[in-house]
């Protein structure tokens, strides 16, 4: 939407200029134009390989089921380092969340008898920002459970490496999170 903005004003500048004395800003504006669509950045979560000794404890009684309940496809800003800006949706950061949840229960679900468990997880905001030499981020994670309850989790991870890791680690850690909570552990448990 932005991008389609700043190229309809670029349009706009090249054929409404004039030779002379608005060349000069018809150049800067162009200019300008060009430099902010190129510090725009779409961030798309990379699945986050967990340590062995990281992955979370999903033992439940009952099959487990995670999904999302997020539908927001609006554009979040998730990150700004400098010129640079980084937007994805809270539904792509959630079915990423989803995907790699579902990935991990297959390594350390261990299922008792009892009735299906249902976590449903929506992120509600993930921001990074940079702190000197390194990157430290934040994610609000809403869990719906099957038995009704609505579960605030907030998360945070830091990172030397980039941006986009911190925010892959941040997703990550919200996972482990989620899953260590004591009233998701309670409801699991029963």
């Amino acid at each position: 939407m932005k991008k389609q903005y700043l190229l309809q004003s670029l349009a706009l500048t090249i054929t409404s200029s004039r030779i002379g004395h608005h060349t000069m800003k018809n150049a800067f504006v162009i200019c300008l134009t060009l430099l902010l669509g190129a510090c725009a950045h779409v961030y798309a979560p990379t699945d986050y390989k967990f340590d062995e000794k990281a992955r979370p404890d999903m033992a439940s009684k009952g099959a487990l089921r995670i999904s999302s309940w997020q539908s927001s496809t609006d554009e979040v800003e998730v990150a700004g380092v400098g010129i640079h800006r980084w937007t994805t949706t809270l539904k792509v950061l959630t079915d990423s969340m989803v995907r790699q949840a579902q990935e991990q229960l297959q390594y350390s679900a261990k299922q008792g008898a009892g009735s299906e468990k249902t976590v449903e997880l929506k992120i509600m905001q993930l921001t990074s920002s940079s702190r000197g030499f390194y990157f430290k981020s934040s994610m609000i994670t809403q869990v719906r459970l099957g038995n009704g309850a609505i579960i605030d989790v907030r998360s945070e991870h830091a990172s030397g490496w980039s941006v986009m890791q911190d925010l892959d680690g941040c997703i990550a850690d919200g996972i482990i999170d989620v899953f260590k909570n004591s009233e998701i552990r309670r409801y699991l448990e029963t």
